[in-house]
């Protein structure tokens, strides 16, 4: 089985609605329970074509965006009802956010905030919330090494790569390092 053969795009990215679909059917007791942090507008993110197949969760990404998100899910899906947080995901607010993720099941859990995503998935499983499938981005242009970016409040990708915004997030070797521990 090449996984990758299951890859379709509603509104992810690179191919994750269908292998998210592919891996939920695999579940057995599949309570179809979401938490996106760093959800954007809906338009571009993981959990948009999970509430247009009768999932409910949990969105997290600044005012804006959810604001947006919020209005997509009105026209898109009126009925459902999906539990927002409007912030700027941090180490100061993250236990805000697990504290209401905390009692759900959760089934996906998508992380992608462009920053220091390593530490607040690290912050996420330290308070035992293990869900049955994590997607997170990683960042291939930090080679090989388990590398991560420094953690700093207010995280700006192109602070020091103007260019082109490069320096971001953790390495595929950080991430299996980090979810081989939990």
């Amino acid at each position: 089985m090449n996984i990758n053969e299951y890859e379709y795009s509603n509104f992810s990215q690179n191919g994750e609605d269908g292998i998210i679909e592919f891996l939920s059917r695999k579940i057995i007791n599949n309570d179809k329970h979401f938490v996106e942090i760093g959800s954007g507008n809906g338009l571009e993110n993981n959990s948009t074509n999970l509430v247009l197949n009768n999932w409910s969760g949990v969105v997290c990404d600044k005012p804006s965006n959810i604001h947006l998100y919020k209005r997509l899910i009105k026209i898109i899906q009126p009925k459902k009802e999906i539990q927002h947080v409007s912030a700027m995901i941090s180490l100061k607010n993250i236990k805000e956010i697990t504290n209401i993720i905390n009692d759900k099941n959760i089934t996906f859990l998508s992380l992608d905030i462009d920053s220091y995503d390593f530490f607040i998935m690290l912050e996420i499983l330290k308070q035992g919330i293990l869900p049955k499938i994590i997607c997170v981005e990683y960042n291939s242009f930090f080679g090989k090494e388990p590398l991560t970016v420094k953690y700093i409040e207010n995280f700006q990708r192109n602070s020091i790569d103007d260019k082109r915004g490069l320096y971001f997030g953790a390495s595929l070797k950080a991430w299996k390092i980090l979810f081989k521990k939990y």
